[in-house]
This record gives C-alpha cells, sequence and structure tokens, in this order.
C-alpha cells in the first residue's frame, strides 16, 4: 500500500486512545511533548501535552488523563499523570523506573507495565498513583527493553528490544553487537520466551502491537526494517506493505 508522511519525528511508542469512539487518537512521544492526532487523519495534528519532559518515550491514555514516561537509563526516571487539557495532574505521585520505560496499560487501566533494565515492572494503579507488584526478570535475553505492548485480552505481554542503533552525529543506523529481541512474558506466571532468531538481520523491533483477535501474533514497528510481524507459534508472518515503511537514513 501507500505511505504518507504525517510527521516527520515521532517516537516508535505509538499508542491508540479509543476513549472517545467518535474521534480516536494516535498518541505520539516527541522530544519535549506528546502529540495527539486523530486516527482518520484530520490535520492538523493537536498537542495534548506540551511540558511531558525532555525524553519522553511513552504515553498511554489513563486513568481520566494521561501517563507520560521520561526516559534515563543511567538514574530513575518518572512517569506523570496529565490531565485532559495538557496540565500535570499533581495529585498523582509519579512512578519512579530506570530503563527506556516503554509503557502498556491493561484495558480497565488497573495494571501499568513499564519497561525497564534488565526486566518489566507491573504496578497496581489508583487515581493518587502506583505500587510495585513484581518486576518480571528478562536478563537471560537481554538488559535492555524498549517498548511493550499488551494482548486485548491481558493474558500475554510482548517487549521489544531494537538490536540497533544509530551513529548521533551522522544518524546512520547500525546492527550492535547484541541481538534485537521480541520477548513474549506470560502474565498469570511471569514466564518469559525470546522469540526472535538471535543475531536476526531482519528485524529491529522497537515499537509494537498484538492483533486484536490473536493473542500470539505480535506486529512491530522497526527502527529499520519497516513494519514486521511474528506468531507465537509459527513464527515469521510476511507483511506485504511492511517494507514500504522504512527510514532513508
Amino acid at each position: 500500500g501507500d505511505c504518507t508522511v504525517l510527521m516527520a519525528s515521532a517516537g516508535a511508542d505509538i499508542q491508540l486512545d479509543t476513549r472517545d469512539s467518535s474521534q480516536p487518537l494516535l498518541l505520539l512521544p516527541q522530544m519535549g511533548m506528546v502529540t495527539g492526532m486523530v486516527a482518520s487523519i484530520a490535520l492538523p495534528l493537536q498537542t495534548v501535552i506540551t511540558t511531558a519532559g525532555a525524553n519522553v518515550e511513552s504515553v498511554v491514555p489513563a486513568l481520566g488523563g494521561y501517563l507520560a514516561s521520561e526516559m534515563n537509563t543511567t538514574a530513575p526516571g518518572q512517569i506523570r499523570k496529565f490531565n485532559m487539557d495538557g496540565t500535570l495532574d499533581e495529585s498523582f505521585t509519579p512512578i519512579s523506573a530506570m530503563g527506556n520505560i516503554g509503557l502498556a496499560i491493561s484495558s480497565d487501566e488497573a495494571k501499568l507495565f513499564v519497561a525497564v533494565m534488565n526486566g518489566v515492572s507491573e504496578f497496581d494503579l489508583t487515581a493518587s498513583g502506583g505500587t510495585l507488584v513484581r518486576t518480571i526478570n528478562v536478563s537471560a535475553h537481554t538488559s535492555m527493553v524498549n517498548g511493550l505492548c499488551l494482548s486485548s485480552d491481558g493474558s500475554m505481554l510482548y517487549a521489544t528490544e531494537a538490536g540497533w542503533t544509530f551513529n548521533q552525529t551522522t544518524y546512520q543506523i547500525y546492527q550492535k553487537e547484541t541481538s534485537a529481541r521480541l520477548m513474549a512474558i506470560t502474565l498469570a506466571d511471569g514466564t518469559v520466551e525470546s522469540l526472535l532468531p538471535d543475531m536476526t538481520p531482519d528485524h529491529s523491533p522497537n515499537g509494537c502491537v498484538v492483533h486484536p483477535d490473536n493473542s500470539n501474533l505480535v506486529y512491530m514497528v522497526n527502527m529499520w526494517h519497516g513494519v514486521t510481524a511474528w506468531d507465537r507459534v509459527n513464527g515469521n508472518v510476511e507483511v506485504s506493505w511492511g517494507a514500504n515503511i522504512v527510514t532513508n537514513t
């Protein structure tokens, strides 16, 4: 299919806000802001939070507003709550976590999952903050966790590590010495399964989304490989249009 560029720069942790069924929004984390875009591609883009943090990584609709995370891999970053009008909700105690801090939230908004160093942390949410329930260790597979996505039935959580990065001077993308990962976490017992082949040259997953009717099928937004898909049972799934969405860096 054809692709239309709507924004020159967007974080890969794109989330869908469907609370208003007549006007669903795509939430696009940006350095210094979080912008909302109508899914019907009505323009101009709408800015919903103007001061989410210099390193805002992920945002999810939650608790009558938004939860936005600030990436920090050397010290704890914060997950803060913003009201629907974009103002900071000072009644919500920020949640501290260290890592890329990708976010996923349960459909009832009672559980928040956070990508941290060596794992994924699960929090119980209330209007005033979050309580850590457990941290699922994935260090047997990777020390870095980037994006998260949750199946619609809440049974499976998927976590990504791109395995690729870019030169901050030339912006050239290249493969790291550590492998890209797509990990499947069974939330009932916390078991972790690494799905992609080691040092795969065909995937560089950053963000992800689970098919709404198949908790085993995951679509990945890649740093270098456009959009690819993987089935937890059957392996690689061809996405005929996926290669059309590739950076020209």
